[in-house]
């Protein structure tokens, strides 16, 4: 109850992406991140399907269908891709497993023809350039909202006088203050 809460705490924001993980090996209808992911985004329209262990279906079978996003469609699609385990991860290197990843979905005759958007460097890929469009528009508004508290701050400021000027006690840092000032102006 306390992780779901947190879940929900963190994809209920509307600018969050949701990444909904799921074995391929387990029934796409069952999953329970695309059922949380639903709860918040019943149009799928900032939902990632994340399929994993892709590689570890059993002979004849294969998740195209979902990676193509015909069996539970999301407006940003599936990505498929092969986890290394723990004693491959302590055998090869993570260059040499993207390798493999690739040449998986590559020679695999169910996969072959989407092999360009399934994997880890794709997955990665895609969620940049969500973020980059993501940050292309939040960044007006912010520059505004950051402008607006700025004049806020100045206008608040300036009732205060200028202490400086105030401070008649320390005539050396109201010479420092009019030098300063003076040589902002000159250049």
């Amino acid at each position: 109850a306390q992780i779901r809460r947190i879940v929900f705490q963190f994809i209920s924001e509307p600018s969050t992406i949701i990444l909904a993980v799921t074995a391929a090996n387990t029934d796409i209808a069952n999953s329970d991140s695309l059922k949380i992911a639903r709860e918040v985004d019943p149009e799928g329209l900032r939902t990632v399907g994340v399929v994993t262990k892709v590689d570890t279906l059993e002979e004849g079978a294969d998740c195209s269908e979902v990676l193509r996003n015909r069996v539970i469609p999301l407006k940003r699609g599936y990505v498929g891709v092969v986890c290394r385990g723990q004693r491959q991860a302590a055998e090869m290197s993570i260059r040499d497993g993207l390798k493999e990843e690739e040449s998986f979905f590559r020679s695999h005759p169910a996969y072959r023809a989407i092999a360009s958007k399934q994997g880890i460097p794709f997955l990665a890929k895609m969620l940049n350039q969500i973020l980059m469009k993501h940050i292309r528009e939040a960044l007006p508004e912010l520059r505004s909202r950051i402008s607006r508290l700025l004049q806020k701050t100045e206008a608040e400021l300036a009732t205060y006088g200028d202490p400086l000027l105030e401070a008649k006690a320390n005539p050396g840092a109201l010479l420092l203050h009019f030098f300063s000032r003076f040589a902002r102006n000159f250049q």
